[in-house]
């Protein structure tokens, strides 16, 4: 550092270390409520195994404070949680596969479509993308504006019709150190129960912060949410309003959806294989459920280049479709964007019209007609 040549410059980084020579030291961990900071945040505080261990099971009520709030840095969770997601990417091993199977067959998605989610959620969750949600995204769990701590407790109730979707909340929920809630649906049990298995073979005691609220018990639900700091729940406007009504007033409720997607397109996308298969696996592989699946394509050019890229996706759809079938038992899958026939209704009534309906799989691409005065854009 030439510009502090001759002074004598500090860095408190609250490392513990202990003196072991000359020049030498042995890193011991962080120092208790210490802000995220230095190179050893990895690394345990040495009374973090003897904070005290509990369980948490389905037939005991919860509450946020059973369990003694998770002081140690948050950076030695990223590695449990990050082992824990490698080991689901490996749809080889057998609980993996069983698990598929059971979370395939509650859904009514075939295996491919189960194991495709599996594989873009694993290969998401490395450490160094948890070191950056560490740093920007843990706010829904975390508390005070001085220095930031987990929340005593928080109630998550993920979502029911994309898989593995829903573990993201928990994922960052573990991360930021705090006692968590999870109220599945009888739909993505099997997705929690394939998560935690993971996660306890990595870290038990990270695995015991997350207590499952049975999924027929509404009363268990209502005290969890009577007690819960942060609320973080996915579902329609019902489930959203329910929640509304059961928490505390001073609660922070986050709450993710009904949403739907759009892709923008420019002509010249038709031409790359790549954006249409993208696109396609996107539309067939989620049934336009959520935000992760386009319900509307728009296309910025002509109205005969939206004629072309219509073709051009058609097409990278009836690939994908074969190779994301549907479940045999196709009527247990939820709707995805709505009743067909309501949908071409509504589009006829527009001034523009509808021009033409292509099925492709189980999904339908359906193309308006061109401009009009009283209908000029989307």
């Amino acid at each position: 550092d030439p510009v502090n040549l001759d002074t004598c410059s500090f860095i408190c980084t609250s490392d513990l270390v202990r003196n072991v020579g000359k020049n030498q030291f042995k890193i011991l961990g962080r120092v208790r409520d210490a802000n995220p900071r230095g190179c050893s945040l990895s690394v345990p505080t040495p009374s973090a195994a003897n904070a005290g261990t509990g369980t948490s099971r389905q037939n005991v009520a919860w509450h946020p404070r059973k369990l003694p709030m998770d002081k140690t840095p948050p950076g030695t969770r990223i590695k449990p949680l990050s082992a824990a997601w490698n080991s689901l990417s490996d749809i080889r091993a057998p609980e993996n596969r069983d698990g598929c199977q059971k979370l395939s067959d509650s859904m009514g998605l075939s295996l491919a479509h189960i194991h495709e989610a599996l594989r873009r959620e694993s290969i998401r969750w490395t450490g160094d993308h948890m070191a950056e949600i560490l740093a920007r995204e843990t706010s829904p769990f975390a508390a005070a504006r001085i220095r930031i701590r987990p929340v005593d407790g928080a109630v998550i109730i993920p979502a029911s019709t994309v898989p593995f979707v829903g573990l993201e909340s928990l994922t960052i929920g573990l991360l930021a150190g705090c006692n968590i809630a999870l109220k599945p649906s009888r739909r993505t049990e099997p997705e929690v129960t394939l998560f935690l298995q993971a996660l306890r073979k990595e870290d038990a005691e990270l695995a015991n912060r997350v207590h499952l609220l049975p999924t027929g018990d509404d009363e268990s639900l209502d005290r969890a949410l009577a007690a819960s700091e942060s609320i973080v729940v996915h579902g329609d406007e019902e489930v959203i309003s329910r929640v509304r009504a059961q928490a505390r007033p001073n609660a922070r409720i986050h709450a993710y959806g009904p949403r739907w997607s759009m892709a923008i397109l420019d002509p010249t996308d038709a031409k790359s294989p790549e954006i249409m298969s993208a696109l396609a696996t996107d539309i067939i592989l989620y049934d336009s459920l959520g935000c992760l699946s386009p319900r509307l394509v728009l296309v910025l050019g002509e109205h005969r280049e939206a004629s072309w890229v219509a073709d051009a996706l058609g097409t990278a759809m009836d690939a994908a479709a074969r190779r994301f079938e549907p479940h045999p038992e196709v009527g247990r899958r939820a709707v995805g964007a709505g009743l067909l026939p309501l949908a071409i209704d509504n589009l006829r009534k527009d001034p523009r019209g509808l021009e033409s309906v292509q099925q492709h799989g189980t999904s339908h691409l359906l193309l308006a007609g061109p401009p009009t005065p009283q209908s000029p854009g989307l």
